[in-house]
């Protein structure tokens, strides 16, 4: 067999993987293999090359158009929106923070602390929050006195940390009775928000694993209704952005694209950032904009921090 027939048994796959995020809503298989579309699309692109150099311009053409069905997936979150707020338009600014701690985390919590101060966090919603997370951090994040939340000994535990008031907050079901979502009003300098603080079932790899999962991102709607106009949704969605349920979710909500507009494969740590997948996000509604975001360094969790700076407009 020549290099060239290894080349394309291995992109053979990769081309099934570009396809998924356009049939994922058909098996949920199909679902899950659309959270591998980048890494998909960068192996396709890399095959291409490859073929290109043997001058095989068959496969070469063939590996490169699914190589660029890839990117079409993608690359659309990537780039600029023509009906965006222009950035720098307001200086009212907050600094939101979505962490899973990870349930069994038995690395120095100091990291936690440190990441969340340096990025000046000004609302923090954790996931996996276990009673030892709560002593620990209830103690420690005095500078984050406003609170909700319901710690757990297993991974569905939550809580939703505020420099500032929280209004009506509250845990509520977020599609599972065992699976809490933080809902609150936050009394910011610039006006009310509503937040949603967010933790969906991992889509474990069966018909049930995946439909938890989406029953989890499609309750996200239903709970904004009644908060105000401006609003942040933020947590792991377990979903990145090219699963069909959450392209759903974000339609039916009128949610911005938020981080999802920056690559930031958030999960699984500690693994090279081309091998992670971006399951971790802020989202916005109405007059509030994303207009930074980056993943914080590793906190001995499976998920990197993420922080997004938002701007408040109106």
């Amino acid at each position: 067999m020549r290099w060239t027939d290894v080349v394309a048994l291995l992109a053979a796959p990769c081309a099934v993987v570009a396809l998924a995020p356009l049939l994922s809503a058909a098996h949920w298989a199909l679902d899950l293999l659309a959270c591998f579309v980048v890494q998909a699309g960068v192996a396709l692109a890399a095959a291409a090359l490859f073929f290109a150099l043997g001058r095989n311009w068959v496969r070469a053409c063939l590996t490169a158009a699914f190589a660029g069905l890839a990117a079409l997936t993608a690359a659309p979150d990537w780039l600029p929106e023509h009906d965006s707020p222009q950035l720098g338009g307001s200086d009212q600014q907050l600094v939101f923070a979505a962490v899973n701690l990870l349930a069994d985390n038995d690395q120095e919590p100091q990291r936690v602390l440190a990441v969340l101060r340096e990025a000046a966090a000004e609302v923090v919603w954790f996931s996996e929050y276990t009673p030892d997370w709560q002593r620990f951090l209830q103690a420690e994040l005095v500078e984050l006195p406003h609170r909700i939340e319901r710690p757990d000994l297993g991974s569905f535990g939550a809580a939703l940390y505020s420099r500032y008031p929280l209004e009506e907050g509250a845990m509520v079901p977020g599609g599972h009775s065992w699976s809490p979502f933080g809902r609150a009003v936050l009394r910011s300098p610039y006006g009310l928000i509503g937040l949603l603080g967010v933790h969906p079932p991992p889509p474990l790899p069966n018909p049930r694993g995946v439909a938890e999962r989406d029953d989890g991102l499609a309750a996200i709607a239903p709970l904004l209704d009644g908060l105000p106009a401006r609003r942040v949704v933020l947590g792991d969605f377990n979903a990145t952005p090219w699963n069909d349920a959450f392209v759903r979710m974000r339609r039916d909500a009128g949610l911005a694209r938020g981080s999802t507009a920056w690559w930031l494969p958030s999960w699984p740590d500690p693994m090279p950032a081309l091998l992670r997948t971006p399951i971790d996000h802020v989202l916005t509604g109405g007059a509030i904009t994303v207009t930074a975001a980056a993943l914080g360094p590793s906190i001995g969790s499976d998920h990197r921090p993420l922080i997004a700076t938002v701007r408040v407009d109106g």
